[in-house]
């Protein structure tokens, strides 16, 4: 009888270590996984195309380290002054041309990304119509014209730089006309007469397209290419103005090319990644 329990007790407790067994056998034991742990190869069986592969091949990567560039400018919110002296009427004087405007141009850097601007100066002109008397003359007078750039390399170095802009711009142009001619048919005869003392108010726009280099340290050069379009130019007393100072005469297309110089312009900032 004593034996017979005893191996009743030990069927017990084999089948209770079965148990446990079983139990612990189905628990599921966490893995430990390595963040830092660098990306493995992976075998690729199709081309990014969809087409597969003769071979598969390894190839590795790393879709968890990619960060977006960020859009914000490199450079400081006051990144420098530039002056700079327009003179491109000039050459053009040299080739015959009767009239020029001539300026000095101060541009602020705002994150070497736009640039407002102001230019002032003036213009003169004194042209005389081929085969007759009759000459358009202006004193020299002011202009001034306000407006912005954008740079389209605002993330490079300042050194250069390549974008389009606008500008308003007012000009008080004093001028006569003298050696105007009146002919009569009836009386066979022609009168001169002159129209001094002329005066206007005129408004003017322009949209340019620009470029910037660096000469030497902070001397550079610059050139644009100018669309001007009449915004109110009315006529005087007597008289329709030919010349604008700081617009031109009757071509909507010019140019300026200046020398500049930049003062108080700083080093990169560090600008954190987008998220």
């Amino acid at each position: 009888m004593i034996k017979v329990r005893a191996i009743y007790k030990g069927a017990l407790a084999l089948l209770f270590c079965l148990a446990a067994s079983s139990a612990a056998a189905q628990e599921i034991t966490p893995v430990d996984v390595d963040t830092k742990k660098p990306e493995q190869p992976r075998l690729h069986y199709y081309d990014r195309h969809g087409n597969k592969l003769e071979e598969p091949v390894y190839f590795l990567t790393e879709t968890d380290t990619v960060k977006k560039t960020s859009a914000a400018s490199p450079w400081h919110r006051f990144n420098g002054v530039t002056v700079g002296v327009n003179f491109f009427d000039g050459i053009m004087q040299i080739a015959g041309q009767s009239y020029a405007s001539y300026d000095a141009n101060v541009a602020v850097s705002i994150y070497n990304w736009v640039f407002p601007t102001v230019e002032a100066g003036l213009g003169y002109s004194n042209m005389k119509e081929d085969g007759s008397t009759l000459r358009y003359h202006t004193k020299p007078s002011p202009y001034i014209k306000v407006g912005c750039d954008y740079n389209f390399l605002y993330k490079g170095t300042p050194d250069y730089k390549a974008g389009i802009g606008l500008r308003f711009g007012w000009a008080h142009p004093f001028y006569e006309i003298t050696g105007a001619t009146v002919s009569s048919p009836y009386w066979d005869q022609t009168q001169e007469f002159n129209i001094t003392n002329q005066s206007v108010n005129a408004w003017f726009g322009e949209a340019l397209a620009m470029v910037k280099v660096k000469i030497w340290r902070n001397l550079s050069m610059g050139w644009s290419i100018r669309y001007r379009f009449k915004i109110h130019i009315p006529d005087s007393s007597q008289s329709t103005p030919w010349f604008i100072p700081g617009y031109g005469g009757s071509s909507p297309i010019s140019a300026t090319f200046s020398i500049m110089y930049t003062f108080g312009s700083r080093k990169q900032r560090v600008v954190e990644p987008a998220a």
